[in-house]
């Protein structure tokens, strides 16, 4: 539950209400699907255990995801550099062996 707290925070939600936390939970589904899908180490995004860089990389998404009409929705610069980041310290199938 801290990184819906943290997203939460960084909406500027600042109550609790079912119907709104489920609906965040699931941007941050969505958010950690993307990122696993575009190359992000999974270990990264393990529930209640993501790291610093994650979870700047979640609210990016939770923002973009809230704030932008899905028509005119981009990918936030910050957002690929965060994933570029994540791919390049992710180590190598011949470094885990």
């Amino acid at each position: 539950m801290a990184i819906l707290n943290d997203v939460k925070q960084a909406l500027g939600i600042f109550y609790s209400e079912i119907n709104k936390d489920l609906e965040i939970q699931q941007i941050i589904s969505g958010a950690k699907d993307f990122l696993l899908k575009s190359g992000w180490p999974s270990d990264d995004l393990a529930e209640d255990a993501e790291t610093p860089t994650a979870k700047q990389a979640i609210i990016i998404w939770a923002k973009m995801s809230v704030n932008t009409d899905p028509a005119e929705m981009r990918m936030n610069p910050m957002l690929i550099a965060l994933i570029a980041q994540a791919r390049a310290s992710k180590p190598t199938e011949s470094e885990e062996a």
